[in-house]
């Protein structure tokens, strides 16, 4: 999951991602990370996912960004 930045207005910021098995896997040319990071519970990741939306995105699983797609849609009228 690359998040672009954390503040909705766009400046530069720092933040920490609280899970055991993190690791940066790649810090792209306009600063977007690319984050692995293991869960024992989707539970775990979906809501710190929901309050990034949108500057995060779940590149894989796929059935993993497919729950949130659901969850989302659900949630729309």
């Amino acid at each position: 999951m690359p998040p672009a930045n954390n503040s909705p207005q766009g400046s530069a910021a720092s933040f920490t991602i609280n899970f055991a098995d993190t690791d940066l896997v790649e810090q792209l040319d306009d600063g977007q990370l690319i984050v692995r990071c293991q869960v024992n519970h989707a539970n775990q990741l979906l809501p710190l996912v929901r309050y990034w939306i949108p500057h995060v995105h779940i590149l894989e699983p796929v059935w993993l960004q497919q729950k949130l797609r659901d969850e989302l849609t659900d949630y729309l009228p």
